[in-house]
């Protein structure tokens, strides 16, 4: 832009927004220029960690704070991407008063393992984003206050403790999104529920679970809208007492929001439950996927919630491994106007499913099971015409 002509260079480079971006993949001479262009506002430092390779014209890392360094008071964001955490405290070791945003990512594929890195103290109220991942950082409530966005993903146990956590959430009281996973710490003591009115989004992934019931249950989100578990901890759990307790904080914002979208999926397959809407990945919907053998209690609580309300599909994952007491406990299903039956890679035989389907209730031989069903979709092989009309003949 700035070769087009000399006006637009002109312009370019007298307009300091346009330089408040200091990045270590560009040529110190570039971000040298844009320092100094950015004039007094406040600037993102974006370092990335080269790896094995370090082209030419890209700074070390030591050479790129000594860079970036003088202009400390001006950071608003700081995004790190790293390989020790040696390298942190370059930028992290005194109080950043403009700061607003930090994200700390392990270029390696597992955690860092060393001794975590304490943030800096001082002034930090402008913090609002945080963002660490795969790195071990001790935390305080005297620095993480005010949060608006709060994601920490396989930060290891020895920098992170439970009572920190909920430390930092009860500063937060205007904390919009939390995002954890893989998180281990410890479960703190019982302490007063927190309310988060403004939390609109909750992601809790491969977290250990005793963690996972405690955060639902002390707190309260009455203005969620987005709500993600995924749970597949190896410590043993009763998956049906999880949903009924753990969970009820939420089972209205569960029922309102399959009532407001007009549709979810359950599925259930050999070693999986899973509940979804198809917008799980926007901001209003919600999927909870549980590592579990199939129990009928998982669907007696999806009904519970459900009640009558329509718009449920009942999808049969590709292990096809179900069994009559989750067949039996499907069959009465109001909510249910949908039946997916997926690929089997086995090449699994699904006649059963279609005579379930064409049965009647064991209640009253007048409804067939799923008397609300209105479409079946099925896979391309596992089945034979016949099955298919005798199904429709038993219904109708």
């Amino acid at each position: 832009m700035r070769s087009v002509t000399k006006l637009w260079q002109s312009i370019i480079e007298g307009t300091p927004s346009f330089w408040t971006t200091i990045v270590s993949t560009l040529p110190s001479y570039v971000n040298e220029a844009s320092i100094i262009r950015s004039a007094n506002l406040p600037i993102s430092i974006i370092y990335y960690h080269p790896g094995y390779a370090n082209p030419a014209h890209r700074p070390t890392e030591a050479e790129f704070l000594e860079l970036v360094q003088h202009s400390r008071p001006r950071w608003s964001a700081v995004t790190l991407d790293l390989y020790h955490s040696t390298e942190i405290a370059g930028y992290l070791e005194a109080p950043l008063p403009l700061l607003r945003m930090i994200t700390v990512r392990s270029a390696r594929l597992t955690s860092i393992a060393s001794e975590p890195l304490e943030l800096p103290g001082g002034d930090t109220t402008n913090l609002r984003f945080v963002c660490l991942s795969g790195v071990s950082i001790l935390c305080s409530v005297g620095h993480f206050v005010q949060l608006k966005c709060l994601t920490l993903k396989n930060v290891g146990r020895d920098g992170l403790r439970g009572p920190q956590l909920l430390d930092t959430l009860r500063a937060s009281p205007g904390l919009e999104v939390l995002n954890l996973k893989g998180i281990k710490a410890e479960v703190p003591p019982p302490s007063p529920t927190i309310t988060l009115h403004h939390l609109r989004c909750i992601k809790l992934r491969s977290c250990a679970i005793d963690l996972v019931a405690y955060i639902l249950q002390q707190i309260q989100a009455p203005s969620c809208t987005r709500l993600c578990l995924s749970i597949d901890d190896d410590q043993a759990f009763d998956v049906p007492h999880f949903l009924n307790e753990a969970l009820k904080p939420f089972h209205g914002m569960l029922y309102t929001t399959h009532q407001r979208l007009r549709e979810s999926t359950v599925l259930l397959d050999s070693g999986l439950f899973g509940w979804y809407t198809p917008s799980c990945s926007k901001m209003e919907g919600f999927s909870i996927f549980i590592d579990c053998p199939l129990d009928p209690r998982c669907v007696f609580w999806v009904d519970s919630i459900l009640q009558d309300e329509p718009g449920l599909q009942i999808s049969f994952g590709r292990a096809g491994a179900f069994n009559e007491a989750v067949l039996r406990s499907v069959a009465p299903m109001r909510s249910v106007t949908k039946v997916l039956i997926r690929e089997s890679w086995s090449g699994v035989d699904n006649r059963t499913l279609l005579q379930f389907i064409g049965k009647p209730l064991p209640t009253g031989a007048s409804l067939p099971s799923l008397p609300r069903l209105r479409e079946v979709f099925l896979p391309s092989r596992g089945w034979k015409a016949q099955d298919l009309l005798e199904m429709v003949r038993s219904r109708f």
